[in-house]
């Protein structure tokens, strides 16, 4: 037989399958491995082709990877544990792949690179199979230029599909308009941009298709091999906390050469130090369901911009001193007015819940969070001697009282104004939402109210449904002049007390309260009208109350 032996071209040879993580086996051997298929029409010789990690280089042995077919690489182990495949290399020199992922790299003879993948956790997809015992697939081999939407768990019951076509090969990927992933400022005037997909060399040579208003491009080059991280050095230093724009125009070109149809934006700046309360802890989900995971939501609530990357996480210990401190270890910024999501499991998070801005949810070490009761801190600066920026203490009873069951039920900040360890600031996210807002608005917020004469606000009416519109009565206090103690109490129109909001309370210049609709003995209370009875004095014996009708109002089916 005669067969005629070529040179690959870039992205002819695609890396197909990954498994970093074979322990504990569900049925495959518990040995690392990854794939690669040829997707070529044509047919390549593989000596001294080079396979790579991070940490090492591997020259590849003879072999001949026909046009449309698959191959396995993995390390010899005691017996050969793939033996029975014709199409796989056992190499005692495989390197020790990452669990958490890493770049993995083909390169030919002359030093071109073939495909490379920078694979991680988040890229399983399914909070079920990324600790062990399943490989990670590629679903379309047409698109390789695809990065974490095109990759899997392994749907097959042994845990993988070493050699052979993927079990997942079958399924169309979840194909999200080309996006700017994150920007980070390096310096002044450079910055380093991520894109979901590898794009083509021909950025390197139209710098005119990366437009920031007012600045030039002056130089750039990819970060990594996978083409998906690029340096932009640009003309002229950018202004400190100016909020900018970074846009790529449509004749972008993805890693195939083929024309990108969308075209893709994101802003960016250079950053400041946040001081306390710069940055606040928005919502957090202590309590997930049965194997889901856990997030801590935080908000930009000023006109600044702040760098996420000298931020701690922590909870406390018996003395009440930062345990279990984890950086974020991630360069995106926080700019004004947005949320960021931190989970150390994002694709669970976005499996189970609604979340509006897939790139401000992001992969972060937590610390534990009990189902009960826990701190949670947030720092700034080196360590050890970070400034703490906001802490919550929170516990389980803060959830809507007339809730059974709070797994899966994140707890919302109300107010971004009050303090953040007052638990009238807090609320169970509405029903309405799925039950956790992560990324977005918050379904639970303090309604506009008007000012009146009287130092109480409060709207008129409120319905307790929780279909996230009006479902608490909010109470807002403010006094220029003395410090006042309050009482709070609801009653019914037959003047029977139905709930203690406040007792004795020292509300200073300002407070907040709430009622959700409870009764004293914890029960819902029943549609209709009641008074809203309030009290303030001080030991001086100034004293002065209120009282005024509102509505508890229900949706009639």
């Amino acid at each position: 037989d005669f067969l005629k032996v070529e040179d690959p071209e870039p992205w002819d040879i695609i890396f197909t399958e990954i498994m970093a993580d074979p322990t504990p086996g569900v049925g495959l051997p518990e040995v690392e491995f990854v794939e690669i298929y040829n997707r070529s029409q044509k047919n390549f010789q593989l000596e001294n082709m080079t396979f790579a990690d991070g940490s090492s280089e591997i020259l590849l042995p003879e072999y001949i990877l026909k046009k449309g077919t698959y191959l396995l690489i993995y390390k010899t182990s005691s017996g050969i544990v793939y033996e029975s495949l014709s199409n796989a290399l056992d190499l005692s020199n495989f390197p020790s792949l990452t669990n958490g992922g890493e770049e993995l790299k083909l390169i030919d003879r002359d030093d071109q690179l073939i495909n490379a993948v920078s694979y991680s956790i988040d890229w399983y997809q399914n909070s079920d199979r990324d600790d062990g015992g399943y490989s990670l697939e590629l679903l379309d081999t047409s698109r390789p230029c695809l990065l974490k939407e095109n990759w899997a768990a392994s749907s097959a019951n042994i845990g993988g599909t070493p050699g052979a076509i993927n079990s997942n090969a079958n399924l169309e990927p979840l194909v999200i308009p080309f996006q700017i992933l994150n920007i980070t400022p390096t310096s002044s005037n450079e910055i380093q941009i991520e894109f979901n997909r590898s794009i083509s060399n021909d950025i390197l040579d139209h710098l005119e298709y990366i437009e920031v208003d007012g600045f030039t491009a002056s130089n750039v080059d990819f970060e990594t091999e996978s083409q998906n991280f690029l340096n932009v050095q640009f003309s002229a230093p950018f202004d400190t906390n100016v909020v900018y724009e970074c846009c790529l125009s449509l004749n972008t070109l993805d890693c195939l050469s083929d024309e990108i149809q969308e075209s893709a934006c994101r802003q960016f700046g250079i950053p400041i130090t946040p001081s306390p309360g710069d940055i606040l802890i928005n919502e957090v989900l202590f309590n997930p369901q049965t194997g889901g995971s856990d997030f801590v939501e935080l908000i930009n609530p000023t006109n600044n911009i702040y760098s996420l990357s000298s931020l701690f996480i922590a909870s406390v210990d018996s003395n009440d001193l930062p345990f279990q401190v984890s950086q974020i270890s991630t360069s995106n910024l926080i700019l004004p007015k947005v949320h960021i999501a931190l989970s150390e499991r994002p694709s669970d998070i976005e499996l189970r819940y609604e979340v509006p801005n897939p790139t401000q949810l992001l992969n972060a070490d937590l610390p534990t969070l009990s189902d009960k009761e826990g701190t949670i801190l947030l720092m700034y600066g080196d360590f050890p001697s970070q400034e703490i920026i906001d802490r919550l203490d929170y516990e389980d009873s803060w959830h809507n009282p007339l809730f059974d069951v709070i797994d899966g039920i994140s707890l919302e900040r109300i107010s971004e104004i009050d303090e953040t360890n007052n638990r009238e600031n807090w609320r169970s996210a509405s029903q309405s939402v799925g039950f956790a807002t992560p990324t977005g608005p918050n379904s639970q917020q303090i309604p506009d109210i008007a000012i009146g004469s009287s130092p109480f606000s409060f709207p008129d009416k409120f319905s307790p449904d929780d279909d996230g519109f009006e479902d608490f009565l909010s109470i807002q206090y403010e006094e220029a002049e003395k410090d006042f103690l309050l009482n709070i109490k609801v009653f019914d129109v037959q003047g029977r007390l139905v709930k203690d909001i406040a007792q004795n309370y020292f509300a200073g210049k300002k407070a907040f309260f709430r009622w959700d609709g409870e009764t004293l003995d914890g029960n819902k209370a029943r549609m209709g009208i009641y008074v809203l009875w309030m009290e303030r004095f001080t030991a001086d014996g100034d004293l002065e109350r209120f009282k005024s009708p509102i509505i508890l109002a229900e949706r009639l089916d």
